[in-house]
């Protein structure tokens, strides 16, 4: 039986969700493209290699991670995978955990998913806006 494009990317996000929580970064650079580049909760960007030396160089621990609430989209041999990312996690000892909200750029090869990209985003509380209305904050920011 032939498995689902979604199930294929759900699939995809337990193995890379294992290599983080693992500092695996033989499985997470064999999961990425070449020139696969993180976008960061804060707004900073990383390279591959710079997104592999995290784990390399003992700078972060990630201690838990979930990915849930993953929506797939598709695009020939492109998924757009769009979800929440709940991480227990330090930074040169300093805590690097939230909640945010991911986006996760994957290509199909002829055997498996690459991941090309990744965005997150922190999720916010809603916050008044100056109406006093509640917002997600998108309008103000």
């Amino acid at each position: 039986m032939e498995t689902t494009i979604k199930e294929q990317i759900l699939s995809f996000g337990r193995l890379w969700v294992r290599a983080e929580e693992t500092g695996d970064t033989a499985t997470l650079d064999d999961i990425t493209v070449s020139d696969f580049t993180l976008v960061g909760p804060h707004g900073f960007v990383l390279d591959k290699d710079q997104w592999l030396d995290r784990y390399r160089n003992d700078d972060l621990h990630t201690d838990r991670l979930r990915w849930s609430q993953i929506t797939v989209r598709t695009y020939a041999n492109i998924a757009v995978a769009t979800g929440t990312i709940a991480q227990e996690a330090t930074y040169h000892g300093h805590s690097a955990g939230g909640d945010f909200r991911a986006t996760l750029i994957l290509m199909r090869t002829q055997s498996t998913w690459l991941l090309v990209g990744m965005h997150l985003s922190p999720i916010m509380s809603a916050q008044p806006s100056e109406s006093g209305n509640s917002t997600n904050g998108a309008a103000s920011r």
